[in-house]
């Protein structure tokens, strides 16, 4: 049972959404209390794990874990209801937390997107306090006993097969049978029968998981009896159920007993691959994951790099020596080295990687996947400041090789649209992508020979990063010798459940922060990082998506902060030169590190794919055929001839060329 009470008040939609449990005397208040301050481990989110994750995510667990290494297939879906045909393709455990995180807002879901072993069950068991045993083989069924056992932690096992279940619970506290107490040894591979072999019907896991829900409630509130020693067992075609009552602990258990001899889980107690004891197509073979660690111990020439993420993402920063293929390109890519050499599978943070190493395992590539993929490499790159080029470097890159390029540019668009005047505060907003800290770099060197007397000061406003971007975003700083002040605004909760245009609301709410905060400091300015190229793509987005002609002014005046005014000193410079600097200087920097890029498991395919990802790959197209059509589509807002323009707006009110069309009387000769 729970006991303790981090959080001990109960918010007026959670009184709503538990109605039906709260006014039971058994759960009241207290007991959902305890719900929301507890966490459940569920290992394996198939036919067992699927139910029992959604009646504790529905019963309002705070904390809910999923571990599983596979992916959904159509087949699974007969049973695994926590999937759908949408996540096709998709690890289950990301799978689960997207629909867990539908059905229940108010509840943490983590995923773990790879399998339960010896070297890892003690972590992620000790993060939690009770476990699921939702496996699919006898191996992990063993882990997880012995792993319980050992730590003290309370447990429920399920089996099913055919029309049959079982269920069980083992909790720390008296002298009560664990499971290697009852079946002691792992089966032999052939031993059992698996459900491949013998079939399972979908809602003989729906009951099994169920029970196992319940028993976590009832542990977690201190409700009812548990199934200790005792085993649940339930037949689907004569819906008769009995109890097999159990004597207590074995005697001669070899975890839990006085003679026990499995003190630790490195023993290899665990090398049987075991039957499939409820998911009836998942392979013998696991996915196959790689750490960044193990991956740089490697002969270069021993393994192919493939990353798989978007062109959008690589922008954000390269591997080196990665080749890039396209996910769904990947099957087909001849790229793909297929002489028997190590395939080792990269994307953003080592998810969409997981099945996609499988599926090429699947077709014969030796083939695994990066564990945390691009973000865990920059990680690894941040403990390693032997190998990073010094600031004075970075700064002298500037004034040599990229002089011409990024320094001649950013002072040419300062002086031309007038951006800086003696006596300006200007507030230097950093997101922590490589525009942001070049325009800081440049900032930096500006203040070092300006002409006039100006301020700067470096913000970061945090609206909610993951503990890894933040860490990235203060390296980098410090790194490149820029000393950011740092204010929170947690935004992305504001936007997290907005369903409608989320990125556009938080963009403007980011704003508004940055322009307040700013302010407070004495700042009448903020400049912020957009480039040439954001230039010409909002143009063209304007015309294609908005019917109608605009573009991303050099500067402009704030409507709702007075006083304070927005400059882009970026404007007149090339995102590839941006690129080149990054590569150059071996920097690397985070992407978009929002809650929606951290647990959205679908954006990264054509139909969902942003507007401006779209407009990139026409302007790259364009080029083919008209080098300069660039040049031109930027040239063009500064070319407007009203006299051909059939209406206009100015200070918003519309104006018609019938307006003054009988006055001025022209035409063409």
């Amino acid at each position: 049972m729970i006991t303790e009470e981090k959080n001990s008040i109960l918010t007026a939609e959670e009184y709503l959404r538990y109605d039906r449990q709260i006014i039971l005397s058994q759960i009241g208040e207290k007991g959902q209390i305890k719900l929301k301050n507890s966490g459940v481990l569920i290992v394996g989110a198939g036919g067992l794990g699927s139910p029992a994750a959604l009646y504790l995510a529905g019963a309002g667990v705070g904390r809910i874990g999923i571990i599983d290494a596979d992916s959904v297939s159509v087949s699974n879906l007969q049973r695994q209801i926590v999937h759908s045909m949408k996540t096709e393709g998709v690890n289950k455990a990301l799978s689960a937390k997207q629909r867990l995180e539908e059905l229940n807002s108010n509840i943490e879901v983590e995923a773990f997107p790879f399998s339960l072993t010896p070297e890892n069950a003690e972590e992620y068991i000790g993060k939690y306090d009770f476990v699921i045993d939702g496996c699919d083989n006898f191996e992990t069924k063993f882990l997880i006993n012995d792993t319980c056992v050992l730590m003290e932690k309370p447990f429920c096992h399920a089996g099913i097969l055919g029309f049959e279940g079982q269920v069980m619970t083992w909790v720390p506290q008296g002298e009560h049978a664990c499971y290697r107490c009852v079946f002691e040894e792992i089966p032999d591979g052939d031993s059992v029968p698996n459900c491949s072999q013998a079939g399972i019907i979908g809602a003989v896991a729906g009951i099994a998981g169920t029970v196992q829900a319940l028993e976590a409630v009832k542990y977690i509130t201190g409700a009812g009896e548990l199934l200790l020693d005792r085993l649940f067992v339930f037949d689907g075609l004569s819906m008769k159920t009995r109890f097999v009552n159990i004597s207590g602990k074995n005697p001669e258990c070899r975890v839990c007993s006085d003679k026990a001899d499995i003190k630790n889980l490195s023993g290899g107690y665990y090398s049987h691959s075991g039957c499939c004891s409820e998911n009836a197509d998942i392979s013998a073979e696991q996915p196959e994951t790689i750490t960044v660690q193990e991956m740089k111990k490697l002969n270069p020439d021993s393994y192919q790099l493939i990353d798989i993420r978007s062109d959008m993402e690589l922008s954000y920063g390269k591997m080196p020596n990665a080749v890039h293929i396209r996910s769904e390109e990947l099957q087909e890519s001849s790229t793909v080295d297929k002489s028997g050499k190590k395939v080792i599978i990269c994307c953003s943070r080592g998810e969409y990687s997981v099945g996609a190493a499988e599926k090429l395992r699947k077709s014969g590539v030796n083939a695994l996947s990066l564990e945390g993929g691009y973000r865990a490499w920059l990680m690894e790159i941040l403990n390693e400041p032997e190998e990073r080029i010094s600031a004075a470097d970075i700064e002298l890159s500037l004034r040599k090789k990229f002089k011409k390029t990024i320094w001649c540019k950013f002072t040419r668009a300062l002086n031309e649209y007038e951006m800086i005047k003696p006596g300006d505060s200007i507030a230097v907003c950093i997101s922590g992508g490589k525009d942001s800290m070049l325009m800081a770099k440049c900032f930096q060197e500006l203040k070092r020979h300006n002409k006039f007397e100006f301020d700067v000061r470096f913000l970061v406003m945090d609206p909610g990063y993951s503990s890894d971007n933040r860490r990235i975003i203060e390296e980098n700083a410090k790194h490149l010798d820029i000393p950011v002040t740092i204010f929170e605004s947690q935004i992305f909760d504001s936007v997290f459940n907005i369903e409608k245009s989320p990125c556009y609301l938080c963009a403007r709410m980011r704003r508004g922060y940055l322009y307040s905060f700013a302010k407070k400091l004495g700042c009448n300015k903020i400049a912020l990082g957009h480039h040439y190229d954001d230039v010409i793509e909002t143009i063209l987005m304007g015309m294609l998506y908005g019917a109608q002609i605009q573009t991303m002014m050099p500067k402009l005046h704030s409507t709702n902060f007075e006083g304070m005014e927005l400059i882009r000193p970026l404007y007149l410079v090339r995102e590839d030169d941006i690129r080149a600097w990054r590569d150059y200087n071996k920097l690397h920097f985070i992407q978009c590190a929002c809650k929606f890029t951290d647990t959205c498991i679908s954006c990264d395919n054509e139909e969902n794919r942003s507007k401006r990802i779209e407009i990139k790959e026409l302007i790259r197209t364009l080029k083919k055929t008209n080098p300069l059509v660039e040049n031109h589509i930027f040239r063009s807002v500064e070319n407007v001839n009203i006299d051909t323009v059939i209406a206009y707006k100015k200070d918003g009110v519309k104006r018609s060329f019938l307006d003054d069309y009988d006055i001025t009387e022209q035409g063409e000769d």
